[in-house]
């Protein structure tokens, strides 16, 4: 059971989890070719 509810889990969060660290590289560039 929890490691049914923890695949779900994964893959709801999968998609967010991916535009999180999309938007944590992309100001981590800027913050490296803004110095």
């Amino acid at each position: 059971m929890e490691f049914l509810y923890e695949e779900e889990y994964m893959k709801d969060t999968s998609k967010k989890q991916i535009i999180k660290v999309f938007l944590i590289s992309i100001l981590g560039l800027g913050i490296i070719l803004g110095m």
